[in-house]
């Protein structure tokens, strides 16, 4: 391995392990909100309990507190993903200067999708399966910003993504029209980041090894 190609793939080390702190950092903080769940009395609604895409009947549901906990934890994996892409994309362009073909546009999800495509030819991971469920829990943290989690102001497209994430991973469930974000919409989240970002970084070690 040369000298260039061993500084490449520290600062590749390097700001990979940064990245798994901070996501075992969230997992942590993921078991406190967890165990305060558990210890938080719940309540019977005519409901009942959450499933993907409906819910019916009648049962056990976490209180109030409880589910604003798995949103709010929900919102920061995701400002903490946009953070990592920003991070990510900036170590690529140190490593592997490209210029960019036009104008980067869009949320942080579609400029990085661009950067990847047009700059570094990185086309397949935006046609896979971890792609599509990442836009998914992208537009179900958005719409639990903009509009609390209810779908009904959701264009097509958009509600798309959030029903696919929900077929593909079982959460998170529905109210009538409304997201119900619990542990499970929290851990798998996280599964999905973690294997997204673990993914790009070995992209970064194959790039850099093409070149040299």
């Amino acid at each position: 391995m040369s000298p260039a190609d061993r500084t490449a793939h520290d600062l590749i080390d390097k700001r990979r392990h940064q990245t798994a702190r901070c996501l075992q950092d969230l997992e942590h903080f993921l078991e406190q909100v967890i165990v305060t769940d558990e210890t938080e009395p719940v309540s019977v609604t005519a409901s009942g309990p959450s499933e993907p895409g409906h819910t019916s009947g009648r049962g056990l549901q976490p209180g109030a507190g409880s589910e604003l906990r798995y949103r709010a934890w929900l919102a920061a994996l995701v400002m903490v993903l946009e953070a990592e892409l920003k991070n990510y994309t900036a170590l690529l362009e140190e490593l592997h200067p490209a210029p960019a073909a036009v104008e980067l546009k869009g949320s942080v999800l579609n400029r990085f999708k661009q950067r990847l495509t047009q700059r570094y030819g990185f086309h397949h991971l935006v046609r896979s399966q971890i792609w599509r469920d990442l836009r998914g829990l992208y537009q179900i943290r958005t719409s639990l910003l903009h509009d609390a989690g209810q779908l009904e102001s959701l264009s097509p497209r958009k509600r798309s993504l959030v029903v696919a994430f929900c077929a593909q991973h079982g959460t998170p469930g529905l109210n009538g029209d409304a997201l119900v974000i619990d542990r499970e919409t929290c851990q798998a989240g996280l599964v999905l980041v973690r294997r997204f970002l673990s993914e790009i970084y070995a992209e970064a070690e194959r790039l850099c090894a093409a070149d040299g």
